[in-house]
């Protein structure tokens, strides 16, 4: 408190006396006025206390610990290598360390593929995302002092790899690593991309990511199996310098339906663990017969292009049309091919967005681009009088949909605008440009999606003499078509008018969550956030159907069904009332990812430790990582000291006072008949 607040206080009172004495003059009297003089001083002090106000800064300390979040790993390969007692030992040794509480405010939590807050650890969650746990409680606490205690045996089987997030952490992580960190001689199948969909009697590719665990060169076989039929079968070479491989088989989709395969290795002679030498595939086989629009408005070599590549798909039928032609056409085509667009173009393009057409656009140095750029929204080239020829470069980080790369820098360049190009939505490049062997950020063929449709883009002409040079490489046109069909089959989808739509995986092969998402609309075709939907399942095996609830998450309506077990489901998605219905089949491959691994990712959680300033340490280690902790300088209490303006009376105190006060005088003037 300050003297100038006591000097008006003092001055607020002598003044509230003085006049209470000029009002009453006690001393000329009775005894009385001395009383009453007294509560007029009263009054007068309170009513001059009310407007003065008078105030002072008081302070407020704080002692802020900083937060230890554990994050305890729970899935079920912790169970599998044995150490689940051993987290549980070492969870319960943490909470009752006494020295780590009066150090740090202790946040406990479990995780799979999401964070938990609670504590019930049972180890049997079938899948592991540890970037993800990581991410969220770094989020929760990244403007405080936080550090991040990891116990796992760092296997992670969802989701972006954590070492590779490591960099976008500021919180210190300290991984406790749980299980063998000894390398054993190990050959497993670590992951298979292959689409969801093929077409009857045409060939798909896929791609099998093999991994080796060793000292020394080995040599093994890769086999696929299509039941009990063997469809294909290659010798791989692997080291511990190339110790990881990628082949890619093309494989013949025979029948309608799930078509069931099975990639296998055959084991080594010392490994310990066989189980993850092999991994079962599915993709859903369609007979269904698509037509494409080839739009032009010229002749050009480009354009036989398209119709050789199809012409050994039974699936597909091609027709050439100018705009006009295809205004006019009565055929429901899967996709639309726009070749060079012009303003003639401008009639076509309109038709193609009222009816959510999916597209193929082929921009080279005959587009028109002030056209194009103002047709649609979605990218824009930079526009000179400027061409370029430009060579291709796979993107190896694509993942739209699985394919198989050409030797791309081996073909001859396609003729293209120079300049950037702007591209305003999410998309997915699949091939950049190249220019004298440096290669560019500028997209030479890409992908996205927009309001509901596919499209993809090739920024350049001239694709009839990479079809002539990919014969010259491959003896045969097979690769070159193969690699653009399954571009057109991701561009096949075919539209839906249909206000409930229902998507999902055909095939869940136990490394994604398995889920089926769905999406309501109202009239408009506006998203209805209000629906109430749910998902009946059954199966032979099941003595009653299941019915599980859809729980919205932004603009869209997510069931989640991780409880079932292997086997195929037909399921039947609804609104409450049935309006509206949506049926279909997926199934559930029988493998369980979280025990194929035999020892802890030692390697991932050091990388971890060391990009984030933290510490690995080995269950073992435990009396080292408190030592680490409680000594550690860089966690200390915060004093944190709060200063707030307060009344230096509380008016309601001083309206007390004042009625009292007034109330009393009033009172004794009354009874003494001075009223």
């Amino acid at each position: 408190m300050t003297s100038s607040l006591v000097l008006y206080g003092v001055f607020a009172i002598a003044l509230a006396t003085f006049l209470a004495l000029i009002n009453y003059k006690p001393w000329a009297t009775k005894r009385v006025f001395w009383g009453l003089t007294a509560l007029r001083a009263l009054t007068f002090s309170v009513l001059f206390l009310l407007l003065l106000n008078l105030q002072y800064t008081k302070n407020t300390i704080e002692l802020i610990k900083p937060k230890l979040s554990v994050l305890v790993d729970n899935s079920e390969s912790i169970k599998f290598i044995n150490k689940d007692s051993t987290a549980l030992e070492l969870l319960e040794q943490l909470k009752t360390n006494a020295e780590l509480a009066k150090k740090f405010d202790l946040q406990y939590f479990y995780f799979d593929t999401d964070l938990k807050f609670s504590d019930e650890l049972v180890f049997d969650a079938p899948q592991t995302n540890i970037g993800k746990a990581i991410s969220e409680v770094h989020e929760l606490y990244k403007d405080e002092i936080a550090p991040i205690l990891l116990i796992s045996d760092g296997q992670q089987t969802v989701g972006t790899s954590y070492e590779y997030m490591a960099n976008q952490f500021e919180q210190k992580i300290y991984p406790l690593v749980l299980g063998d960190t000894a390398r054993y001689t190990d050959l497993r199948i670590k992951q298979i991309n292959v689409n969801a969909y093929a077409f009857l009697d045409n060939t798909f590719p896929a791609e099998i990511f093999v991994q080796y665990n060793g000292t020394t060169d080995t040599t093994s076989v890769l086999e696929v199996f299509s039941g009990a039929k063997l469809v294909y079968r290659e010798k791989i070479n692997l080291s511990s310098e190339n110790n990881t491989l990628i082949v890619s088989p093309k494989l013949k989709a025979t029948q309608v339906g799930i078509q069931r395969y099975s990639a296998r290795l055959r084991p080594l002679s010392d490994e310990l663990i066989i189980s993850n030498n092999r991994k079962p595939f599915a993709l859903e086989v369609i007979d269904q017969k698509l037509n494409i629009a080839l739009v032009s408005s010229q002749s050009h070599p480009d354009l036989r292009v398209f119709k050789s590549m199809v012409s050994n798909q039974k699936n597909y039928s091609i027709q050439r049309l100018t705009p006009e032609e295809f205004l006019k056409s009565s055929k429901d085509f899967a996709f639309v091919v726009l070749y060079q667009p012009n303003p003639s173009f401008a009639d076509a393009y309109n038709f193609v967005k009222e009816n959510n057409i999916n597209t193929f656009t082929v921009a080279g140095p005959e587009t028109d681009w002030a056209f194009l750029n103002r047709i649609q929204q979605h990218y824009a080239q930079e526009i000179n009088q400027y061409k370029e020829a430009y060579q291709a470069v796979f993107n190896t980080n694509f993942d739209a949909f699985a394919l198989d790369p050409l030797d791309f820098e081996d073909f001859p360049p396609l003729q293209s605008d120079f300049g950037s190009v702007a591209i305003r939505m999410p998309h997915q490049v699949l091939l950049y440009k190249s220019v004298g062997g440096l290669e560019t950020k500028n997209p030479l063929l890409f992908t996205y999606q927009a309001e509901n449709t596919r499209h993809a883009v090739v920024l350049g002409s001239d694709l009839w003499k990479w079809r002539l040079k990919a014969y010259q490489l491959y003896n045969k046109f097979d690769d070159f078509d193969a690699f653009f069909n399954v571009v057109f089959q991701y561009l096949s989808t075919q539209k839906k008018a249909d206000r409930l739509r229902v998507t999902y995986e055909a095939v869940f092969d136990g490394t994604e969550p398995i889920a089926v998402y769905a999406q309501l609309y109202d009239e408009n075709f506006q998203f209805n956030p209000n629906a109430q939907l749910e998902i009946e399942i059954s199966n032979p095996q099941l003595d009653r159907p299941i019915t599980f609830s859809f729980v919205q998450s932004e603009s869209v309506y997510k069931a989640e069904l991780s409880s079932l077990n292997s086997g195929t489901y037909q399921y039947q998605v609804r609104t409450k009332d049935r309006k509206f219905v949506s049926s279909g089949q997926f199934e559930i491959l029988a493998y369980n990812i979280e025990t194929q691994f035999l020892n802890a990712n030692y390697k991932a959680m050091n990388q971890l430790a060391n990009t984030t300033g933290g510490q690995l340490f080995l269950e073992n280690q435990y009396s080292g990582l408190l030592n680490e902790l409680l000594k550690n300088s860089n966690y200390k209490t915060i004093q944190k000291i709060s200063k707030k303006t307060v009344p230096l009376v509380d008016y309601k105190w001083l309206l007390l006072l004042l009625v009292l006060s007034l109330a009393t005088e009033w009172f004794i003037r009354k009874y003494n008949g001075y009223v």
